[in-house]
């Protein structure tokens, strides 16, 4: 039941509240794109996703406490 309301855990790191990161393969966000579909109330709800096609221009900076967790796909 959780993951069925959160599918995000099942594929992304869960850094907080709503936010999760890491890499994923284009089979995979396309099967986490379907599941999210089911869950998502779109009169309410809003998913963004942020591609980086190099991170070559990206960049990271945390300020604070972060705890890294080494569960990236």
């Amino acid at each position: 039941m959780y993951f069925k309301k959160f599918p995000c855990r099942k594929y992304l790191q869960h850094v907080q509240k709503s936010v999760f990161e890491g890499y994923i393969t284009e089979a995979k966000l396309k099967k986490l794109k379907a599941e999210l579909h089911k869950v998502c109330k779109t009169e309410e709800d809003s998913i963004i996703i942020y591609r980086f096609d190099s991170l070559k221009y990206s960049q990271r900076e945390i300020l604070g406490i972060y705890e890294q967790k080494d569960n990236f796909l």
